[in-house]
C-alpha cells in the first residue's frame, strides 16, 4: 500500500476521532453552526497540509485555498455551501500537488473521490453532529482511492521526461554530499 493512503486512512481515522470533541469544544464559546464550520475547516486545512507533506511541496501551496476557506467558515451562511466550497478548495490544493501529469484523469479521480466523499458525508452527517464523524472518516477514506486513481510514478513522469539531464545529476550529487535539506 503506497504511503500516501495509509497516511489519508490514518489521517482519516485522527479526524473522525477528534472532529465531535472540536466541535463540542468550540460550541461553548460559539453557535453550534460556527462551530462545526470551524472544526470542519480545521480538518480540511490539516489534511491540505499533509497533502503539502505527501507531495514534498511547500505549505505555502495550500496557504491561500485554507485561508479563503476560513474566511467562508467564518462568514455566516448555511452549512451547504460552505461544504461544497471546502471541496472545491480541497480540489484547488490538490491540483497544485497532485495534478502534475495527467489532467483528465486526475480530473476523473477528483470527481470521484471529491462527489463521492460528499455523497457519504451528507448520507451520514445529515443534520446532526454525531453523523459528522463516521461521515468525515468515509470522506477521507475515499479521499485515499484517489492515490489508486494515480499513482505516484504516473504523477512525475512527465516532469521526469522534461528535466535535464545535467540538473538531474547535480541535484543527486547535492543529495549525497548532504548540501540540500
Amino acid at each position: 500500500m503506497p504511503k500516501s493512503v495509509k497516511a489519508t486512512i490514518l489521517f482519516a481515522l485522527a479526524a473522525s476521532l477528534s472532529l465531535l470533541p472540536a466541535i463540542r469544544g468550540l460550541e461553548l464559546l460559539m453557535t453550534l453552526n460556527l462551530a462545526t464550520r470551524l472544526a470542519v475547516w480545521s480538518t480540511f486545512a490539516s489534511y491540505a497540509f499533509l497533502l503539502t507533506r505527501l507531495g514534498r511541496v511547500t505549505w505555502h501551496e495550500v496557504f491561500f485555498p485554507a485561508a479563503l476557506l476560513l474566511g467562508a467558515a467564518l462568514w455566516p451562511g448555511t452549512r451547504s455551501s460552505f461544504l461544497v466550497l471546502a471541496l472545491a478548495l480541497l480540489s484547488w490544493a490538490r491540483s497544485g500537488i497532485c495534478f502534475t501529469g495527467t489532467p483528465l484523469r486526475s480530473l476523473a479521480a477528483e470527481l470521484v473521490c471529491a462527489g463521492g466523499g460528499a455523497a457519504l458525508v451528507a448520507c451520514l452527517a445529515g443534520g446532526m453532529s454525531m453523523g459528522w464523524p463516521p461521515g468525515i472518516f468515509l470522506f477521507f477514506l475515499v479521499q485515499s482511492l484517489y492515490f489508486f486513481f494515480l499513482p505516484q510514478d504516473s504523477r512525475n513522469r512527465r516532469f521526469r521526461a522534461t528535466e535535464d539531464r545535467f540538473e538531474r545529476a547535480c541535484r543527486e550529487a547535492e543529495r549525497r554530499l548532504g548540501c540540500t535539506p
